[in-house]
């Protein structure tokens, strides 16, 4: 299930969805990305015994488009995620994890990074931790000049350090204008999302502690 990560590298320009017609199209190279989320998530609301109206009532999106996430014909943004997630009382992560495969610990050398593009979006991460399964995870991010991540906020604490370019970290009311060497800490509630100000593009190390 490691292609699924694919969906964590998050767009603002792939917009929060709230019905079925607003569903982004799917590529051949995300079927099998979002088919694999569908089922973890269709799997696990099983299991709770709960059905397709409750889950999608509390986690405020339609039932239509809960239908076509869980059939993998719909591609879910992170924070459709994060409110499923929270409903089925799940870690986000075991959407995308085999537990029993995948250790969160161990040595990512330069050459053997992961590295995926949302499949909508083409927006790159590299991860620098093994796996989404440990306390904290860290990647390298990159954005070409213009672009933005999705606006999120979830729970734990963030650190960012900008290896090249020049971004504006968008943290609830106030923006931090950012370029090589300068880093960031705060609380991820805090809704945020980062945009690439600069003429050429940017990169950065962004770390998540749960």
């Amino acid at each position: 299930m490691a292609d699924q990560q694919q969906a964590f590298a998050i767009s603002a320009s792939v917009p929060p969805l709230t019905s079925d017609d607003e569903s982004p199209p799917l590529s051949s190279e995300s079927d099998n990305v979002f088919a694999g989320i569908g089922r973890e998530i269709r799997g696990i609301r099983k299991r709770r015994q709960m059905t397709l109206e409750e889950v999608a009532h509390a986690a405020d999106i339609t039932t239509g488009y809960l239908s076509q996430i869980e059939r993998g014909l719909a591609g879910p943004t992170i924070m459709a995620l994060k409110r499923i997630a929270d409903t089925l009382r799940v870690p986000i992560a075991d959407f995308f994890q085999d537990e029993e495969t995948v250790t969160p610990y161990g040595l990512v050398r330069q050459n053997e990074r992961p590295e995926f593009r949302h499949p909508v979006s083409g927006h790159a991460i590299q991860q620098l931790t093994r796996t989404y399964l440990g306390r904290m995870y860290a990647a390298f991010y990159s954005l070409q000049p213009g672009e933005s991540t999705e606006r999120m906020s979830h729970m734990g604490e963030e650190f960012a350090f900008v290896l090249h370019g020049e971004i504006e970290y968008r943290v609830g009311r106030t923006t931090y204008r950012m370029s090589d060497g300068d880093s960031l800490y705060f609380e991820g509630i805090e809704t945020h999302c980062v945009v690439n100000i600069g003429p050429e593009p940017a990169e950065w190390i962004w770390v998540s502690a749960f």
